[in-house]
């Protein structure tokens, strides 16, 4: 098969199926621009208020081992989304 014909069929599929994948692209997109990164951002502020923390910084980073609690909910908020991304991506 000639490249310009390759080409021509991969154009033809796209053109047949665009609306799915316009549709997957923008559903994936809105669905973790509005519910999962303000579930993150709630959960996070969530575990620093129950630890009395303020905010997180490189500067005041040593304040988690002083509240283990919070250190053990973040890291497992932490292994949460490091394993919904790589859950999607086999390797």
């Amino acid at each position: 098969m000639t490249t310009f014909r390759f080409l021509g069929t991969l154009f033809r599929d796209y053109r047949r199926d665009w609306v799915a994948y316009t549709s997957l692209i923008l559903g994936t997109n809105l669905t973790i621009a509005w519910i999962v990164i303000p579930l993150l951002t709630w959960f996070t502020a969530q575990a620093l208020a129950l630890g009395h923390i303020d905010y997180i910084s490189y500067t005041n980073v040593t304040t988690l081992f002083a509240h283990p609690f919070v250190l053990i909910a973040l890291l497992l908020l932490l292994l949460l989304t490091l394993a919904s991304f790589t859950g999607n991506f086999p390797f």
